[in-house]
């Protein structure tokens, strides 16, 4: 081993001996011990010295130190690196954005580094980094919303956000990016906005009752369900109608209808303000939910029809149900 340390630092001595000061090498070999970083750190330096930019302060160093020294090749590897060859693929800026990037994702749910752990493991070029550093921080700010949210929501938010439907850093953006406005607190939804979502999709949304604080709507689309869902946890609400969405909607919706009771009289921000029947009542039992909450927890449990009744108190709402294909 030690002599593989020795390597490490003649090679080092070998490319940078003559144009690194003697100052800077003293400094590199108290700063690494002279172990397997020393050739790495000298690569970040003469980088610095040969870009005139010196993108590391005396101060940072001790970061890039710990960062080698905590290299595994599992936790954002940097793609053609190895710590002994003669060709340097670091630089100040690849392993800044890569140390943010680490430091950031250490303060997310473990979920996160679990269901993200083959996109961690993803062997990235400076670029990536780079490209990766605003991903990162993209997602960092909206989870920064979830801060005063109820702890049972944040929870149920933060599982959706780190689903294993969602492996790569990616998809989780395009997650938060469709789902922004449940992050930051929930679009204001009141009844003559809703009577203008209706208006603006009527392709596939028509108001069927509207009585007192309850309207209900019949939802024949993927882009109605998105629209009135977006506050929500629905699955069919994220993406599009041309892909994994739209897969949803049909699957899930019976005949090509949802129907969406609102109740007005609810807080916007309770799961309960928006129930979705996705199948006749008749149908409700242990075995096969029909009626879900914004937080998308299955309710009926073979009492759909109570639970409705209780919620609207007015039978007649049952009339407006009709399953037919659409």
């Amino acid at each position: 081993m030690r002599t593989l340390l020795t390597e490490n630092y003649q090679l080092a001595l070998k490319l940078y001996g003559d144009r690194l000061s003697p100052e800077n090498i003293e400094f590199l070999s108290k700063l690494s011990g002279q172990d397997h970083t020393f050739k790495t750190l000298a690569d970040l330096m003469m980088n610095d010295v040969e870009t005139g930019h010196y993108g590391w302060k005396e101060k940072d160093w001790p970061d890039a130190v710990a960062q080698l020294k905590n290299y595994h090749k599992n936790v954002f590897p940097i793609e053609d690196f190895s710590f002994d060859s003669p060709t340097p693929v670091v630089n100040t800026g690849l392993m800044k954005a890569r140390a943010d990037i680490i430091r950031t994702i250490s303060k997310w749910p473990s979920l996160a580094k679990r269901n993200l752990k083959k996109d961690i493991a993803v062997p990235r070029t400076h670029r990536d980094f780079i490209v990766l550093k605003n991903v990162v921080e993209y997602i960092d700010m909206h989870l920064r919303f979830l801060e005063n949210r109820d702890p049972k929501q944040k929870e149920i938010i933060l599982k959706k956000i780190f689903s294993s439907d969602h492996p790569t850093f990616e998809e989780v953006q395009g997650f938060v990016e469709d789902k922004e406005n449940l992050l930051v607190g929930g679009k204001a939804f009141s009844k003559a906005g809703l009577y203008q979502l209706v208006k603006k999709h009527d392709y596939d949304l028509k108001i069927v009752y509207d009585k007192g604080n309850i309207v209900v709507v019949d939802v024949t689309g993927q882009p109605g369900i998105k629209a009135i869902g977006c506050n929500s946890m629905w699955c069919f609400t994220y993406g599009n109608e041309y892909d994994k969405a739209g897969e949803q909607f049909d699957q899930y919706s019976y005949n090509g209808h949802v129907y969406a009771i609102i109740d007005f009289s609810q807080s916007q921000e309770d799961a309960d303000f928006i129930y979705i029947l996705i199948k006749p009542v008749e149908l409700d039992s242990e075995q096969e939910t029909v009626l879900y909450n914004m937080a998308n927890e299955g309710l009926s449990d073979g009492n759909a029809a109570r639970i409705i009744e209780f919620r609207v108190k007015d039978p007649a709402v049952f009339n407006v149900f009709k399953w037919e294909n659409y």
